[in-house]
């Protein structure tokens, strides 16, 4: 077996977190403020065409140039992720949609809020990606599910406040809106100094041949998971070797093999953020048109935005237990 391939088995033989439990406090706080930030544009755009002076189709460029933005963040940090690490993308992801989300307080037009919403965007869509990719590569294969389902709930989370948070200052304030973005960014600013200190990933560091620093971490999380035992771990299963990340550049996603599901994929996920995204961030907008009042429209999005919270729960309690394309489907 591999010196790659005997370190996975090591790191997926272990039945329990074999980390300290702020990491997943600090990872899934990261993922509830980047969902925090994706929909306080939603309920600012109401005061903002008021304040600004303009359409609701100008003013939706905010949110559309947002989303534009996830393409190319998740794209570029990835990238820099797999070169450099996922800690130092991780790090990079928070500072940029914590940024945004500050700046685009201080926006005295909507062309500079779109620009701050853009950063922003970048931020979001590297956080999503590089978060679950983390994740998946911290925990033992038999506990991946249930804890990357534990950063979904906290991201979710962060989906249910922000319309309770939005009833309490936008409707009551004229600087509301902007207390929105900075509430949401205040906490993002927390979050990533404390990334600092997060785990490496053990598989990134076997991958890239850094076998030393691999053993390193993987010793302190074996001893970690033998005092919540109270005993030893079970022996590691043998396993198939596990080729060194980077042997394939990106056109390797077309090969035949993976084309299929990669088309798969991507269609359900642009489905998925047409209908979910869309009414995210235009709700209030749409609800407003139809003569509903702006604390209104705010308080129906609250009371139905409870339902992301228990769909995450039910996705930490099945996600280990049932097949992820069932679940999925």
């Amino acid at each position: 077996m591999s010196d790659t391939a005997e370190l996975i088995a090591r790191l997926d033989r272990i039945p329990v977190w074999p980390y300290r439990p702020r990491v997943l406090w600090v990872v899934g706080f990261g993922f509830f403020f980047a969902f925090f930030d994706i929909v306080t544009i939603g309920f600012a755009l109401p005061l903002i065409e008021q304040q600004f002076g303009i359409s609701d189709s100008l003013a939706s460029w905010a949110v559309t140039a947002s989303l534009l933005a996830y393409i190319v963040g998740s794209f570029v940090v990835s990238r820099i992720a797999d070169h450099f690490g996922r800690r130092v993308a991780l790090i990079i992801s928070v500072v940029l949609f914590t940024g945004g989300s500050l700046l685009s307080a201080t926006a005295g037009d909507i062309w500079w809020l779109i620009v701050w919403r853009v950063v922003s965007g970048m931020g979001i869509g590297a956080e999503i990606a590089v978060t679950s990719t983390y994740l998946g590569e911290l925990s033992p294969a038999k506990l991946r599910g249930r804890f990357t389902s534990w950063a979904i709930f906290f991201g979710f989370l962060g989906f249910a406040v922000v319309p309770f948070v939005a009833l309490a200052v936008v409707p009551n304030l004229d600087w509301g809106w902007r207390l929105l973005f900075v509430i949401g960014g205040c906490g993002g600013l927390v979050i990533g100094i404390m990334r600092r200190h997060l785990p490496v990933s053990i598989r990134w560091h076997a991958a890239h041949g850094e076998f030393e620093t691999a053993v390193r971490h993987l010793e302190e999380a074996e001893e970690v998971a033998e005092k919540r035992l109270g005993g030893p771990l079970p022996p590691p299963e043998k396993v198939a070797h596990e080729p060194a990340a980077g042997g394939h550049g990106l056109g390797e996603l077309l090969n035949p093999i993976y084309r299929r599901r990669l088309v798969l994929l991507a269609l359900i996920w642009f489905f998925y953020y047409v209908g979910n995204y869309a009414w995210l961030t235009l709700a209030p907008t749409l609800l407003i048109n139809e003569g509903y009042s702006l604390t209104r429209s705010i308080g129906f999005i609250a009371i139905t935005s409870t339902g992301f919270v228990v769909g995450a729960l039910a996705a930490v309690w099945l996600s280990d237990r049932m097949e992820r394309k069932v679940l999925s489907g």
